[in-house]
C-alpha cells in the first residue's frame, strides 16, 4: 500500500495554491474594464496572457535559477514583485500602457508557481498515485476561480475596477505568509539531468505537447473573452455563474471519481474530454440568459478537470524522477504557450470578424484533438 500524500506539507501547498490562484483569477473580470478604456481584443488577449508568454520564454533559465538561488528564494521574489505590481496598478488603473508594464512585472510569481510549486507538489505524491493526487491538488486552483470571479464582479460593479488590484494585493500577501514558513525541497543529487531542449526533442512527447497546447488555448479563450461575451449578450459581466458550475463539477470529479478515472484508458479520456470542450464552445451560441452558463460550465468543467492532471501526469511519468522538473516545465510551457497564442490569435480574429466567431473556431480546433487523442496516445493506453 502506498503512503498517504495528505501531509502537512501537502496541505500547506494546497492553501498557498488556492490563495495565489485567487489572486490570479481576480483578473478574469478585468477585460470588461480594459474594453471600457478602449483596448482592442488583441490587447486584451495579450494582457490577460502575457504571463504565459513570459513563462514560455523563461522556462529554461528558471530551472537553472531555481537551482542557483534556491526554490524558496525564487518563490518569495515572485511574491514581492507581484505585490509591487498590484500596489502600483491601483494608482494607474486607467492607463493601458502602465497596466501592461505592471502586468509584466507581476509575471515572476506566475512563472514560479507553474514551475517550482507544481514540481514541489509532484514530489510529495507517490509515483503510482500522481494522477489522483495532482487532481486533488488541482482542486485548490479550481475552487479559486468562482471565489475570485465573485469578488471581482462585486468590485467592478461596486467601488470600481481600481479595487481589483487591491484584492490582488491582499490575496497575494495572504498566499505569501504560508510560503514563508514552508520548507521547499532544494534539489541536490536528484536534480534534473536532462536539459529542457533535449526533452523538447523527444518524438514520443509530440502528441502530448500538441494536446497540452490546445488545452491551454481553450482555457485562455474562455477566461479572456467570456466576460466580454456576457457583457455583449447579457448586458452585464456574469462569469461567476460559469466558474461556479465549472468548478463544482470539476471538484466533484477530482475528489470522488479521481481514483476510478485513473484506471481508464488515457486515449478514451482524452478524446471524450476534448469532445466536451468543443461542445461547451458551441453552446455559447445559445447564450441568451445567464442560466445557460451553467451547462457550458459543466461541459467544460468535466473536460478540463480530467485532462489537466491526466496530461500533466503523462508528461511527468514519461521519464525518471530525475527529469521531473524538466518534464513538468515542458508541460507548463506547452500549456501556457497555448494560452498566449490562442488568446492573441482569437483576439485578432474577434477584432476582424466579431467576438462570436472565435468560439466556433475554438470548437473546431478542440474537436480536431479527438483523433490525436485516440491515435497519438496509443502506446500509453491499454
Amino acid at each position: 500500500m502506498s503512503r498517504s500524500y495528505l501531509t502537512s506539507a501537502f496541505l500547506s501547498l494546497f492553501v498557498q495554491n488556492f490563495l495565489v490562484f485567487c489572486a490570479f483569477s481576480v483578473f478574469n473580470v478585468i477585460p470588461d474594464h480594459l474594453a471600457a478604456l478602449g483596448a482592442s481584443k488583441t490587447y486584451i488577449g495579450l494582457f490577460m496572457n502575457v504571463n504565459s508568454l513570459v513563462l514560455v520564454l523563461a522556462v529554461v533559465p528558471l530551472s537553472r535559477w531555481s537551482d542557483l538561488i534556491g526554490r524558496k528564494r525564487l518563490m518569495l521574489a515572485g511574491y514581492a514583485t507581484a505585490l509591487l505590481s498590484a500596489a502600483l496598478s491601483f494608482f494607474f488603473a486607467d492607463d493601458l500602457v502602465a497596466l501592461a508594464l505592471l502586468r509584466l512585472l507581476g509575471t515572476v510569481l506566475f512563472c514560479a508557481v507553474f514551475t517550482i510549486q507544481i514540481t514541489e507538489a509532484f514530489g510529495l505524491i507517490p509515483r503510482e498515485r500522481r494522477m489522483s493526487g495532482m487532481a486533488v491538488f488541482g482542486v485548490s486552483g479550481l475552487a479559486a476561480n468562482p471565489v475570485a470571479s465573485f469578488i471581482g464582479e462585486r468590485l467592478i460593479e461596486g467601488p470600481g475596477p481600481r479595487w481589483l488590484f487591491a484584492a490582488v494585493f491582499a490575496l497575494t500577501l495572504a498566499a505569501s505568509l504560508p510560503a514563508l514558513a514552508y520548507r521547499f525541497h532544494e534539489p541536490g543529487g536528484d536534480a534534473e539531468r536532462s536539459p529542457f531542449l533535449a526533452l523538447l526533442g523527444r518524438k514520443e512527447l509530440a502528441p502530448l505537447i500538441a494536446l497540452a497546447f490546445m488545452l491551454g488555448g481553450a482555457f485562455a479563450v474562455l477566461t479572456t473573452f467570456l466576460a466580454n461575451l456576457t457583457r455583449e449578450r447579457l448586458g452585464t459581466v456574469s462569469i461567476s455563474i460559469f466558474f461556479v458550475s465549472f468548478s463544482t463539477v470539476a471538484v466533484f470529479i477530482r475528489l470522488f471519481l479521481g481514483t476510478w478515472i485513473e484506471r481508464l484508458s488515457p486515449r478514451i479520456l482524452t478524446a471524450s474530454c476534448f469532445a466536451l470542450i468543443s461542445a461547451a464552445f458551441l453552446m455559447t451560441f445559445t447564450l441568451t440568459d445567464a442560466a445557460l452558463l451553467v451547462p457550458i460550465g459543466v461541459l467544460y468543467g468535466i473536460g478540463h478537470s480530467v485532462l489537466y492532471p491526466l496530461l500533466s501526469t503523462l508528461f511527468v511519468n514519461s521519464g525518471p524522477d530525475a527529469e521531473r522538473l524538466g518534464l513538468n516545465n515542458l508541460y507548463s510551457a506547452a500549456n501556457t504557450l497555448g494560452n498566449i497564442v490562442a488568446a492573441v490569435a482569437m483576439g485578432m480574429i474577434a477584432d476582424l470578424f466579431g467576438l462570436p466567431s472565435i468560439f466556433i473556431v475554438m470548437a473546431v480546433l478542440a474537436a480536431a484533438m479527438i483523433p490525436l487523442g485516440l491515435t497519438g496516445l496509443r502506446r500509453r493506453g491499454p
